[in-house]
């Protein structure tokens, strides 16, 4: 199938899931330098403010028949995935990385019920590749997964961070208000969820595998 040329060129993707929906000013921001995949029932409301939607996957069980009827085949590509066993979110990754993504947000994966929610921040880990990034986005944080390695968070000085065991991990800190070297976290024991920035560029080492959700992050 041809998709149109004003398409993106980059490897670069917004993943719009059908969960609660958010702010479309941030929605539109967002897409601007990324290409646009959506599920299912999220596509009315992000064609409806504007966005050039590339892909439409999904089961179909929350969009209208006569939407799809109407979808300009040469704009949107639209591929049905009617498999029960994964969730549509799952699929669009799935799909996403036979495309070569490099980069993948998600957006609208949480909200409305808990259970989506909590599944949904369970696949940043199941599909997390060192070579492609994979990052959660709401209308107010940024939540990443990170196994065996050292990352960077840059920010506003006072952004807070939380790090969180997933389900077990052990950081180092520099750059962070309250810094800590080998600190032992464990999903059900000890956290570290009111941290903040102490410069704009702070460094965490993982050993083990870890959450980190960040306050107040545009992209």
């Amino acid at each position: 199938m041809t998709i149109q040329t004003h398409i993106k060129n980059t490897a670069t993707w917004l993943l719009i899931a059908n969960g609660a929906r958010l702010s479309p000013s941030r929605l539109l921001a967002l897409a601007k330098d990324k290409r646009v995949m959506v599920l299912d029932g999220a596509y009315e409301d992000a064609k409806k403010i504007g966005l050039t939607i590339e892909i439409l996957l999904g089961d179909f069980d929350s969009i209208a028949a006569d939407v799809l009827k109407k979808i300009d085949p040469t704009e949107t590509q639209v591929i049905h995935a009617p498999h029960q066993s994964k969730t549509d979110l799952e699929k669009g990754l799935q799909y996403l990385d036979t495309l070569k993504a490099e980069q993948i947000f998600l957006y609208a994966a949480t909200g409305l019920r808990l259970q989506h929610t909590l599944y949904n921040i369970r696949m940043l880990k199941k599909y997390h590749h060192p070579s492609r990034t994979l990052t959660l986005l709401t209308d107010t944080e940024c939540v990443r997964y990170f196994r065996d390695t050292t990352f960077k968070l840059k920010g506003k000085i006072g952004d807070v961070i939380a790090l969180l065991g997933f389900p077990h991990a052990k950081i180092t800190t520099v750059g962070l208000k309250y810094e800590v070297t080998h600190y032992a976290l464990d999903f059900e024991q000890t956290v570290s969820i009111s941290n903040e920035l102490a410069q704009e560029e702070a460094m965490v080492t993982v050993v083990g595998d870890a959450l980190c959700i960040q306050e107040h992050v545009f992209s």
